[in-house]
């Protein structure tokens, strides 16, 4: 029998999302959807299943793999659902030519089958979680019938369908039977789609909107509708705005009509009847990632003149590379540690690709850090608790105590899954490198060698991708 295990959020974060798993069939639409949804601030996505559609289960397995390791968020979990289909819908090619990322090496190995990832991703968070739908319901359906007790711990269930009383669209005919069970519980089910059936196009112009956004959300859409194929349907007015309404009705329910039935009060259609505004919208959540969110600024300081001439002079490259949360995460860190140091910095990129791979907030990691109290490595804790928020205060960091074996390393966990990141031995092997260079050129811990660090810490700074320096293991 297979074992579910609690756990409690930490005393000290204030979350402000809606913690969602997300079950797709491969489309097009659910490409948009699924990137619409990961760029919110205002939603946690604890889990991706695939189910039967528009591709087989394992078909989208490796496209949301795929996916996700373009925007290293690889630690979401993800797994596949079975078979219902006897014949492929006829977009089953196209869909399988649509890029979600690179495939190369990647597996549909599963440590558990779809329904008992939804039971466990359940069970791990805190707060009642919201299915997301935007395929069939085949995959909750099986998690409901295995394990019924999670209907307490689920908020809704969000469904793209055409109609429900009475029931017909595209999801609902790939599998009768698992919505049927679905609309026979007491559960709160939240249908989404067109008012009256008018559909609306994802236009020349929403992808031209699109293009400008410069986060990874926005240029996956952009680079997967541009080869000819996909971009023909577009001018054609091929594709249309249906699964995107979901994260649409999740993030602004003032845009749908509800309609909530007399002898089924647990059930609703919501229909998107400001439609004018879809396409604003659209480019507004996709654009949330470049929203700066600080306690005390209204926004971070972005003149290069504020900056020091030997960090403004590469202040535009560096978020450029890797982000302005990177860039403002660094000179927190810096100023914080009151000197511009490398296994600080080292440290920030550490927390920050953390928080990345499980693609959380702050303030939602515990943390083990291997560096010891003794400088210069334990100078990476700095680095960790500004990147992460789990400060000494908060009570969500360790550092390991025996300095005999300090290591540029920690351990990270969210909701039962636990990773350890380690600096690369070649990258550590040039640190300490350049660290004995500069104490035989100027002595230790003197004006010059500290005036070395420093040109050091701008160089790795610059330099190094927080995406290829470290070393990632899944622990059990």
């Amino acid at each position: 029998m297979k074992k579910y295990i609690y756990s409690s959020a930490f005393g000290h974060s204030n979350k402000k999302y809606n913690s969602i798993i997300i079950d797709t069939d491969g489309a097009a639409d659910d490409l948009r959807t699924i990137c619409l949804l990961l760029s919110s601030d205002k939603i946690q996505v604890n889990a991706i299943t695939t189910s039967d559609g528009a591709l087989i289960p394992d078909e989208g397995l490796v496209k949301v793999r795929a996916l996700l390791r373009s925007f290293g968020h690889e630690g979401i979990p993800t797994s596949s659902g079975e078979i219902t289909q006897p014949n492929p819908p006829q977009w089953r090619e196209l869909s399988q030519k649509i890029s979600w990322g690179d495939e190369h090496q990647i597996e549909t190995n599963i440590e558990e089958n779809a329904p008992d990832l939804i039971i466990s991703s359940i069970y791990a968070e805190g707060e009642p979680t919201t299915i997301v739908c935007i395929g069939s319901l085949t995959n909750i359906a099986n998690a409901l019938r295995a394990k019924p007790e999670i209907k307490e711990r689920i908020k809704r269930i969000v469904w793209h369908n055409n109609s429900i009383h009475p029931i017909f669209g595209t999801n609902y005919e790939i599998d009768k039977k698992a919505a049927e069970y679905i609309l026979k519980i007491e559960i709160q089910l939240d249908i989404v789609n067109n008012i009256e059936g008018k559909e609306i196009g994802f236009t020349e112009k929403l992808l031209r909107d699109i293009e400008t956004i410069k986060t990874p959300y926005a240029q996956k859409i952009a680079e997967s509708h541009r080869p000819s194929e996909v971009y023909e349907r577009i001018q054609t007015n091929h594709f249309k705005i249906w699964d995107e309404l979901v994260a649409l009705y999740l993030l602004y329910p003032e845009l749908f009509e509800t309609k909530i039935f007399e002898k089924y009060p647990n059930h609703s259609i919501n229909s998107i009847f400001q439609t004018a505004k879809i396409e604003d919208k659209i480019v507004e959540v996709l654009s949330c990632k470049n929203n700066e969110n600080y306690i005390v600024f209204k926004n971070f300081p972005n003149d290069s003149n504020l900056y020091n001439d030997d960090v403004n002079k590469y202040m535009h490259q560096i978020i450029e590379n890797y982000g302005k949360e990177e860039w403002g995460i660094i000179v927190l860190t810096n100023e914080f540690h009151t000197h511009l140091g490398i296994y600080s910095i080292i440290g920030a990129k550490m927390g920050l690709r953390a928080r990345e791979y499980f693609n959380v907030g702050l303030d939602e990691l515990y943390v083990v850090s291997y560096a010891g109290s003794r400088p210069p490595i334990s100078c990476l804790n700095d680095g960790l608790q500004v990147s992460t928020g789990a400060t000494l205060g908060h009570g969500t960091i360790i550092t390991m105590t025996e300095d005999l074996l300090q290591q540029p390393k920690a351990i990270f966990t969210y909701n039962n899954i636990t990773i350890s990141l380690e600096l690369k031995h070649d990258y550590w092997g040039i640190v300490r490198k350049d660290i004995k260079q500069g104490i035989k050129l100027h002595g230790a811990l003197t004006d010059d060698y500290w005036s070395f660090v420093r040109e050091l810490a701008i160089k790795y700074w610059l330099e190094w991708s927080r995406k290829e320096i470290f070393n990632i293991e899944k622990i059990e």
